[in-house]
């Protein structure tokens, strides 16, 4: 890679990433404040807890290993340093989706030797992916890094492998296995078991200084467990692939790219495209083997691998791989289309007349991602897009029952933002008037952050 295409690459990506921060957008993913409670109590005195989510598991006052820590520890270190702000989590997250778009760009150029138009698809194949506030970009990101540092190093190859694991177990998994690949392939199993020693001593590692004693240890685990097991069946479960929904934005785009790989895979040689094959089939058969819904439904629109074999094969057989990554790209931007739709409008005035409007009183509330900056109490909130899982009897059936502790938090009211309502309406409550396009009304708000306060 020249110099100057170096330049061009972080000035474009700097220029676009620059104006959705300044549009504010992309939205907060539904999961928002599920996966940034724990990072802003990091942040705050050290800790990890999400009290916010206890309606899902009581547990959560106490700690929060319901997830791996990676995001947290990342993302509690950036507010900190950047403060707690709207501004500052879609900082961080336009902060990650360009390192990861740049990488992938570097990996594809570098490694694959892709042309710039084929690096450019499998770019576009990615780019409308944010899920603003969750792991998932993070974890793609260390992915690609591993991938490029497994033919120079394997141990830092295996150290950003466990790191990936630890920002994300869906993520985590299927990297072990692609990186385990690209490894063997570049200089066999010992060159992959070194990688994946380094793996285990680094997750070993950080996991031992966060839990430094025994309880704290056994707390973790039997946390992290219950809610593998009481999840892990749904996530398993494999989805209808025949409704329309599924038809459009997993059947066909992942199965195109799926029957692609299978025949690249049939060839014979060490090409850097049957190696992307390989790489792609691996970590989604793992990640598929262990959490079907999740990966078939939305995941796979952001698997690094599958974005590396859509790239090189637009490179290597643009007859079928231009195609192939052009429709995955036109399918994924109407996927996230909600993070766009919305480009036009001065979402930074609505949102700021809307908390001006209602701002949050002392009473114990119920909030929702898009105000949690400004709206989030610590020890008297809950988040409204939990409250609907309220699985916190069957969790505290497992025996994980925190002590002086016989329900959630019950909310005097709740400040819900237009968008939330859409996305989990409450009972009795009127929608607020939907966005048009075209002439047409959508299922998403007109004013997303106008906030309805519900007694």
């Amino acid at each position: 890679m020249a110099r100057r295409e170096v330049v061009i690459l972080c000035l474009v990506l700097a220029a676009v990433e620059g104006l959705l921060w300044w549009r504010l957008l992309p939205l907060p993913h539904a999961d928002f404040g599920a996966h940034v409670e724990p990072a802003w109590w990091f942040a705050h005195d050290g800790s990890l807890r999400a009290p916010a989510s206890q309606y899902k598991d009581l547990t959560y006052r106490q700690g929060s290993w319901f997830y791996p820590p990676g995001q947290f520890l990342v993302l509690g270190s950036w507010i900190r340093l950047l403060g707690w702000s709207d501004d500052s989590l879609l900082g961080y997250t336009h902060t990650v989706h360009g390192l990861w778009l740049g990488s992938l760009w570097m990996l594809l150029r570098l490694r694959l030797k892709a042309s710039q138009a084929a690096s450019g698809l499998a770019l576009a194949a990615v780019f409308p992916v944010y899920h603003h506030g969750r792991p998932d970009l993070l974890a793609a990101l260390l992915t690609v890094w591993a991938w490029l540092a497994a033919n120079r190093s394997a141990p830092l190859a295996g150290v950003l492998v466990g790191a990936t694991l630890l920002s994300s177990p869906g993520f985590g998994v299927a990297a072990a296995a692609s990186i385990g690949v690209v490894l063997v392939n570049a200089g066999g199993w010992r060159r992959a078991a070194t990688a994946a020693a380094a793996a285990a001593i680094f997750v070993t590692a950080v996991l031992a200084i966060l839990l430094p004693d025994a309880p704290s240890r056994e707390f973790a685990l039997r946390q992290f467990e219950t809610n593998a097991i009481l999840r892990g069946a749904t996530l398993n479960r494999m989805p209808d692939l025949l409704i329309p929904y599924a038809l459009l934005f997993c059947t066909i785009p992942l199965g195109i790219t799926v029957a692609f790989a299978l025949a690249e895979m049939l060839r014979t040689g060490r090409d850097p495209l049957r190696i992307a094959a390989w790489a792609f089939a691996a970590g989604f058969l793992v990640w598929y083997l262990t959490n079907k819904a999740q990966l078939l439904y939305m995941h796979h629109f952001l698997l690094p691998a599958k974005a590396v074999f859509l790239g090189a094969l637009a490179a290597r057989r643009p007859r079928i791989g231009v195609p192939a990554a052009a429709l995955t790209a036109a399918i994924a931007l109407y996927w996230a289309k909600a993070d766009f739709v919305y480009a036009a409008r001065p979402l930074r005035a609505e949102a700021a007349a809307a908390r001006l409007a209602h701002p949050r009183g002392g009473e114990p509330a119920a909030v929702d991602g898009l105000h949690m900056t400004t709206h989030y109490r610590a020890g008297d909130t809950v988040f409204h897009e939990v409250m609907f899982e309220n699985s916190w009897r069957e969790f505290r059936d497992r025996g994980l029952l925190p002590r002086a502790a016989d329900g959630p938090l019950v909310p005097e009211k709740r400040y819900v933002s237009a968008l939330a309502l859409y996305r989990f309406p409450v009972p009795g409550t009127p929608l607020p008037p939907a966005l048009r396009l075209f002439g047409r009304p959508v299922q998403l708000p007109a004013e997303p952050f106008a906030i309805r306060v519900i007694r």
